[in-house]
């Protein structure tokens, strides 16, 4: 797999990767929860540079909706 900061070409999984987890409030229609999303890097570097671009919960989620979205119109 590759980084998760757009433009990163090193992949994670290897020696100084980092993984961070953000737990996410949710309300459903029984109540509300948790979501976990978790994002892998391949240096605190990266990481570091990611939150200085996405320093806000609703800047992370916008990145991932984003990918999500790629994703769907790349299976068409």
């Amino acid at each position: 797999m590759m980084c998760f900061r757009e433009g990163c070409p090193c992949g994670i999984g290897g020696p100084g990767s980092v993984e961070v987890a953000i737990e996410i409030g949710t309300r459903g229609k029984i109540g509300v929860s948790q979501a976990r999303v978790t994002l892998g890097f391949c240096s605190p570097k990266c990481v570091i540079q990611f939150w200085e671009e996405c320093p806000t919960q609703q800047d992370v989620l916008e990145k991932v909706a984003a990918l999500c979205k790629n994703k769907e119109g790349m299976k068409r």
